[in-house]
């Protein structure tokens, strides 16, 4: 009985403990994109987004965590992580890095995908938030394409191109980030639960 008091006064690491998640910084764009004010275990989320001829396993970076990489014929998108990366050299078209601290280092982010032919690529529901988690939605758009808005309510709209990127602070249990506006049709979209330390 002493034992979960204890847990429950000090926190379990990745289980709601009392900490927050926090935004750091954001940065898209291609060739090589460096962030500001990265701790050494801050959660920093990488998306890329290519036309063509790549695919799953060709260009996420070594050292990250690849969450997924999706390939419908010409159009490839990828969702990975790491702790404490700066800077990344991104290896295709378009990349974007989004960091947050206070995240747990010991239970991995979660996350639902999705795809369609619209131009409002919608994050799809995703459940297992806990108090103080933080919210990720990115889109990407295939095509010669661009965004002009995240989901309502998310802050820190970050994009370049077919890319983008919003978050949110305050999610609850189960969160379903709106839609993004952009001007092409083929896209995938990812929401993505970063867990609280």
């Amino acid at each position: 009985m002493l034992w979960h008091k204890i847990q429950g006064a000090g926190g379990l690491v990745g289980a709601g403990g009392g900490g927050a998640v926090t935004f750091v910084d954001s940065v898209a764009g291609a060739g090589t994109i460096s962030l500001t004010g990265v701790g050494a275990n801050d959660l920093v989320i990488y998306m890329q987004a290519q036309g063509g001829n790549y695919g799953p396993g060709d260009d996420v970076p070594s050292g990250w965590t690849v969450l997924y990489e999706y390939k419908p014929d010409s159009f490839y998108v990828a969702l990975a992580y790491a702790y404490g990366e700066s800077s990344i050299t991104v290896p295709i078209n378009r990349g974007m890095l989004f960091a947050f601290s206070g995240n747990s280092t010991s239970v991995a982010p979660t996350f639902a995908f999705a795809s369609g032919s619209s131009t409002t690529p919608d994050p799809p529901p995703l459940t297992g938030f806990n108090s103080g988690d933080g919210a990720f939605a990115g889109a990407a758009l295939d095509g010669g394409s661009s965004f002009s808005a995240g989901p309502a309510g998310y802050s820190g709209f970050t994009t370049s191109g077919r890319i983008a990127g919003s978050y949110y602070l305050s999610p609850s249990s189960t969160e379903d980030p709106g839609n993004f506006s952009g001007s092409d049709n083929t896209w995938g979209a990812f929401t993505v639960r970063i867990p609280a330390a």
